[in-house]
């Protein structure tokens, strides 16, 4: 008897490689297969398995970044995964639509019982992974709903546990993210030492979205201390952005550099930058219908 555990398995692995690379149109053909074969097998197991993955993909944003497809392909992978009384999947499932309404301007108040429920299913099935993901991403609504204090207590404990499960990506992503969080609460000489931290991880395994945002969160802090020069570094960031399609970097990078070039008397360089960080965002930010 043929068994689909080994392969699904192997679709999941390529897709998070293709992922840390930054090859999204290898990671959709990647799902889409693993979605078309399940089908063909009547594997609805790695069916959902297929489904949660797109919808996470779809959600974030990256070149693969879609809104509404990752609204429709979340709610079907949520009514199956309901269907087969598979709750780690229905974990993984309303973590990605967090993540959809944080990055789509959508119900942030959702966005966090999505969040919350994520959190309570997998710590009742001991998910270590999946527990630490949703730590460091249910930052983002508690920042928006004003709890800060929650938001650095959430990051810390996902952080001790990509500690212990040795997931130098991941580490390296919540210190970026804890690094943010120290720029607005102005401890940005504690965000510097943070946001190196993380740079050193991600150019020790040669990931270069790692390393594009830490540089981001760098450059955001050296600005806010008003060191000027290693700021203008931002400029470094805008070619790997556009590369890996991280469309908030686009933006904020060229709204800060729109800020510098303001308070260094440049004001026609100023306003290019803020007309670029506009037009990027009209057309990259899209709203959840």
């Amino acid at each position: 008897r043929f068994d689909p555990l080994p392969l699904k398995d192997l679709y999941i692995k390529l897709g998070r490689r293709f992922e840390l690379l930054g090859d999204y149109e290898s990671v959709l053909r990647n799902y889409a297969e693993m979605n078309d074969w399940a089908q063909q097998m009547q594997d609805r197991v790695m069916q959902l398995a297929a489904l949660v993955e797109l919808t996470k993909i779809r959600a974030l944003p990256n070149n693969a970044y879609d809104p509404q497809q990752a609204q429709n392909l979340g709610q079907q992978a949520l009514a199956l995964a309901r269907e087969l009384n598979d709750r780690a999947a229905e974990s993984r499932v309303l973590w990605a639509l967090m993540l959809l309404n944080v990055y789509s301007m959508g119900d942030i108040l959702q966005a966090q019982v999505n969040g919350e429920t994520a959190l309570r299913l997998a710590r009742d099935l001991n998910l270590r992974e999946q527990i630490a993901f949703i730590l460091t991403d249910l930052w983002y609504p508690c920042v928006a709903l004003g709890k800060m204090p929650q938001a650095i207590a959430y990051l810390e404990e996902g952080q001790a546990l990509w500690h212990e499960l040795h997931n130098l990506p991941m580490l390296a992503a919540n210190k970026s993210i804890m690094s943010q969080a120290y720029i607005w609460l102005g401890e940005c000489e504690r965000a510097i030492q943070i946001a190196q931290e993380a740079a050193t991880i991600s150019d020790s395994i040669h990931n270069e979205e790692g390393k594009t945002t830490s540089a981001f969160l760098l450059s955001f802090a050296y600005l806010e201390i008003g060191d000027f020069a290693r700021a203008l570094d931002l400029e470094s960031v805008i070619p790997l952005a556009e590369k890996y399609g991280l469309a908030a970097f686009l933006v904020g990078s060229r709204a800060e550099l729109g800020w510098l070039h303001v308070l260094l008397g440049n004001l026609a360089e100023a306003d290019r930058m803020i007309n670029l960080a506009i037009e990027v965002a009209e057309v990259r930010i899209q709203p959840l219908a």
